[in-house]
């Protein structure tokens, strides 16, 4: 298991008052441009687990995560663009970070990609492969 996840797992599992100390140790790293840590900060924001919920805070972490190519970020931003969470839905963008997801092996990535192309055009689904190219040929930059 390494650093962040422990961290995030002591964040879950202790009192508040630690659980602060530690938001603030990985607000601290997300700032500093981590992937790892922004996607466990929106996480954390996501489920409300040692802050408070919020999709607006938990959509830009993960955003950020998912743009430095980070590949978990990747897939839960595909879902927020699923679901509307701190974003509005859109299952072109919802596809295109799934496939790109999907890309590196995340694992249910594919699956719900799949599920969400069954639910476009043909048309559709054309440009979001087309998006999801050109974003993976831009190195994950300006994707949205």
């Amino acid at each position: 298991m390494n650093k962040v996840n422990i961290l995030l797992l002591s964040v879950f599992l202790i009192s508040p008052n630690s659980a602060f100390a530690d938001y603030e140790s990985i607000l601290k790293k997300a700032k500093k441009g981590n992937a790892e840590t922004q996607y466990a900060l929106g996480t954390m924001y996501q489920l409300g687990k040692g802050v408070s919920e919020n999709d607006n805070e938990a959509f830009k972490w993960t955003r950020l995560a998912a743009i430095q190519g980070y590949a978990k970020a990747q897939n839960n931003l595909g879902y927020m663009y699923d679901m509307g969470e701190g974003v509005a839905q859109d299952d072109m963008r919802a596809y295109m970070w799934k496939y790109l997801a999907a890309a590196q092996g995340e694992l249910d990535a594919a699956e719900h990609r799949d599920e969400i192309a069954s639910q476009m055009s043909k048309q559709q689904l054309e440009v979001a492969q087309k998006m999801a190219n050109d974003c993976k040929s831009r190195n994950y930059k300006g994707c949205d």
